[in-house]
């Protein structure tokens, strides 16, 4: 083979070769190309680098696309149940004073820690008078049945102010019938919840007014004073015996 063969063997190889780059070049960048571009255009006799550039993808910090949110399906709706109607202790405690058939059914309910009452003057009474207390609701409740805890601690306050009273002034009277000397029932007449009226008595001498205690302890009937009114009476008319003997 002559070297002018040899030379056009290989120009033509060089043909066919250029022929089939550009081939499986366009083979590869048309996908990449929009519609309108034609295999003619890309198989010009143009270099694929300065028609297209394809970005190179970074391996070592690939871009990762966050996933679309899913919507929001609303579950199943769960019905809640309504509480069960619970009977309160206070209301129950309540109805058990209202609905008392005695004065000793009231008084034990008046204890009831669910009403929350404060008994402190209450339990400074004695067991009688905290009976007459009781008396004093049940009496009240008959009439008008209380309403609530308050209500109820108003009229208990109340009934122990007025009963504790009536204790004190009970007291002062037996004091006064238990004397067993002149000198003992001058003390227990003077004492002011005793409430005498005292004005002509001060009057008197330290011996008149001991002359007058003697007087009245003469004047004790034999079940004693049963009240106040009585003491008072005797009292009086021993103090006008002793003014007109100081003044004679």
């Amino acid at each position: 083979m002559s070297k002018k063969e040899s030379s056009s063997k290989k120009k033509l190889s060089k043909t066919v070769a250029k022929a089939l780059t550009l081939t499986i070049a366009a083979a590869t960048v048309v996908p990449l190309l929009p519609a309108n571009f034609t295999t003619a255009e890309v198989s010009q006799d143009v270099s694929v680098a300065d028609t297209v550039y394809i970005q190179p993808i970074d391996t070592a910090n690939p871009v990762i696309e966050a996933p679309e949110e899913s919507p929001l399906v609303d579950g199943p709706t769960e019905e809640i149940e309504e509480p069960a109607i619970v009977v309160q202790t206070e209301v129950t405690a309540l109805e058990s004073l209202q609905n008392a058939v005695s004065a000793a059914e009231l008084q034990v309910t008046l204890t009831a820690v669910e009403l929350a009452l404060n008994l402190t003057g209450y339990h400074s009474l004695s067991p009688e008078d905290q009976a007459q207390v009781a008396e004093v609701l049940f009496t009240m409740n008959s009439s008008a049945a209380f309403t609530d805890s308050g209500v109820i601690q108003q009229v208990l306050n109340k009934a122990v102010a007025a009963q504790r009273d009536t204790a004190v002034l009970r007291d002062a009277i037996t004091a006064v019938n238990t004397a067993d000397s002149a000198v003992r029932l001058q003390s227990a007449l003077e004492v002011p919840y005793l409430g005498l009226v005292m004005l002509n008595y001060r009057k008197l001498s330290a011996e008149g007014k001991l002359a007058a205690a003697d007087s009245v302890l003469q004047a004790v009937p034999a079940n004693g004073f049963l009240n106040r009114t009585e003491i008072q009476k005797a009292f009086n008319i021993a103090i006008a015996a002793v003014l007109e003997a100081e003044t004679e």
